[in-house]
């Protein structure tokens, strides 16, 4: 999703969603808070994936009841509008 954005909004091509976080933050497009907390979504992602064995599941029903991932449905919409105004 960021590095999508990224490469339409900057024409820049990075191949880490880490990298593109940091390049929306130093552009101002999010607030630390905001990197900060896709930081932590991308971290629980790679967990997820890559360890799924040891995967602690009161700590998945928290994010989840918790809805810790509700900040990309905010930022879709915007990064939506602004690549629709710039088309």
């Amino acid at each position: 999703m960021a590095r999508y954005f990224v490469e339409q909004k900057y024409k820049l091509s990075l191949s880490q969603s880490r990298e593109a976080l940091d390049e929306l933050k130093s552009r101002g497009d999010l607030t630390f808070a905001q990197h900060d907390e896709l930081l932590k979504i991308i971290g629980f992602r790679n967990v997820l994936v890559h360890d799924y064995l040891d995967l602690n599941d009161g700590i998945v029903q928290a994010v989840i009841k918790k809805r810790h991932y509700g900040i990309l449905e905010s930022l879709m919409a915007e990064w939506h509008n602004v690549l629709k105004e710039t088309a």
